[in-house]
């Protein structure tokens, strides 16, 4: 039995957050590789993707799923957005409700290995940009759209009548389904005062300095994940201004001192400061200061990949990291 169909024996057909990927294919010529999918109408056209398998970092899961679907080996370009909002939220024809978590890709085509799948795919061709046929769901538009633009990645913004839950989704999660490897999407904020100071916590659960960060709750998007948790775990309000990466994979695993096993997808957010001092919440974090962007002013212990988040953040580089 693979993940998807662990976890929905367990959950049935409620809404869950899957990790997912969409991926525009344009040649040279600029032709974009649109497919017929299995699971939605027979005559609507879409874009290639599909969900995270356990070990797979998102540029994996991108170049598989054109594979399996179209028969194409590809090569990741570049990442154009995180869809993550509620407004995303999809009900397939069997009933299953799903919240997206998808990173979508510019890639291109390498060399044809075999033919669309009949299980996945019911058809295939190249459309000039001029002449693309409407597409059947919102995402795919907004996917297309992200294509045209030069800047940064594009994000679902905090939404200003957003109001935050109070959380509990993964531990409802984890009621249900066990402590089975599980695949759950997060965020993290570096958080940039008027100074140039970066924001800081140090945890509870290990002593260690980290980023404000922790997991998206059904309803909100990842960028209002950031700036919740930047609000819970240090007092201080932020915006998520640019999206730094998206990062999973076999490295972000992690079994806890409960036995819940959780493969992780971040999603690295550059904030600015709006409000408030920082202040340990003293349940999940210690401590929590500004502190010059120098690394060798950064305090320990502190692992390297929260070091690297900081620097690609602050590198202030247009096009966004990822695994």
């Amino acid at each position: 039995m693979g993940y998807l169909e662990r976890l929905r024996a367990a959950i049935g057909p409620d809404k869950v957050v899957l990790i997912s990927t969409t991926v525009i294919v344009r040649d040279t010529t600029g032709r974009i590789l649109l497919q017929r999918r299995t699971d939605f109408e027979a005559d609507a056209w879409s874009l290639p993707g599909g969900m995270l398998e356990l070990g797979e970092t998102l540029s994996d899961c991108a170049r598989r799923e054109v594979r399996e679907e179209t028969g194409y080996e590809t090569r990741v370009v570049r990442l154009l957005a995180l869809q993550s909002s509620p407004r995303w939220d999809v009900s397939y024809p069997n009933g299953d409700q799903v919240q997206q978590w998808s990173a979508v890709f510019e890639c291109r085509p390498t060399r044809q290995v075999g033919g669309a799948d009949p299980s996945e795919t019911r058809g295939q061709h190249w459309f000039a940009p001029g002449e693309l046929p409407p597409l059947c769901r919102p995402w795919y538009t907004a996917a297309l759209a992200a294509l045209t633009t030069s800047g940064p990645a594009a994000f679902d913004p905090v939404r200003p009548e957003h109001v935050p839950t109070d959380g509990g989704y993964i531990l409802d999660l984890r009621r249900r389904y066990g402590p089975d490897p599980l695949i759950s999407p997060g965020s993290a904020a570096v958080v940039e005062n008027t100074r140039g100071e970066i924001l800081l916590i140090r945890r509870a659960d290990n002593g260690e300095w980290a980023l404000p960060a922790g997991y998206l709750d059904l309803g909100e998007s990842a960028a209002e994940t950031a700036a919740r948790e930047t609000r819970e775990e240090a007092g201080v309000v932020c915006q998520p201004t640019h999206l730094v990466g998206v990062y999973t994979g076999a490295d972000h695993q992690v079994t806890y001192a409960n036995g819940d096993q959780t493969q992780f997808a971040s999603a690295v957010f550059a904030c600015r400061h709006l409000d408030g001092e920082p202040q340990p919440d003293g349940v999940e974090t210690l401590e929590a200061r500004w502190f010059p962007p120098d690394p060798r002013a950064l305090p320990g212990p502190m692992r390297p990949r929260i070091r690297r988040r900081i620097a690609e953040a602050l590198n202030r580089r247009a096009e966004a990291y990822f695994q």
